[in-house]
């Protein structure tokens, strides 16, 4: 997912310089991200898929198995792994 132009700045009339936002991205291109949850308590999994799955994300898979994100990762190359640290 990539952003089409950089910042700009300019300067004002009041003799300062102001910053205009960088352009999003689009909302598809976020919303077809591929995300993986990786927790070891199911209830978390199951709040979170729910979450993205209300926000719109249309590719989000989980595992509550830490030795499988390694395989999962490259087999899919997700965009985005949710990681509970302290399994």
């Amino acid at each position: 997912v990539e952003a089409t132009e950089r910042s700009k700045v300019s300067y004002s009339r009041k003799g300062s310089f102001e910053r205009e936002s960088p352009p999003m991205v689009n909302s598809p291109a976020i919303l077809n991200a591929s995300i993986l949850i990786v927790d070891d308590i199911p209830a978390n999994v199951e709040l979170l898929e729910r979450m993205l799955e209300l926000a719109g994300y249309t590719s989000v898979a989980s595992t509550t198995d830490p030795l499988e994100v390694c395989r999962l990762h490259r087999e899919k190359q997700y965009d985005l792994i949710l990681l509970d640290l302290m399994m």
